[in-house]
């Protein structure tokens, strides 16, 4: 499955989400993870989340059985200005699973 989270907690509550995610997916930036896992995996992450969040925590999780039918498209812009670009993920686009 491929899997990305969110969060939006209050800052001193920052290092432990990131310590926690960095667990389970990569740290695509600041407040986002995402990557492969299995079923068992999504469900351990789902557990840990449950003791760690409070009231205050926002998380968001996206999950998509088969990554292959969604695209991750990178918006950026160059320091100098200019237009917006849209460039498809690479990353996302390949299978680690597949040996």
């Amino acid at each position: 499955m491929f899997v990305l989270v969110a969060y939006d907690v209050p800052a001193k509550r920052t290092n432990l989400y990131r310590k926690l995610l960095k667990e389970f997916l990569v740290h695509e930036q600041a407040s986002v993870f995402m990557g492969d896992l299995a079923e068992s995996d999504v469900v351990k992450l789902v557990a840990t989340i449950s003791r760690t969040i409070e009231p205050t925590d926002h998380v968001l999780k996206l999950v998509c059985k088969n990554r292959h039918n969604i695209e991750v498209i990178r918006l950026s812009k160059d320091a100098a200005g200019g237009p917006m670009r849209q460039e498809k993920d690479r990353w996302h686009g390949h299978d680690w699973s597949v040996v």
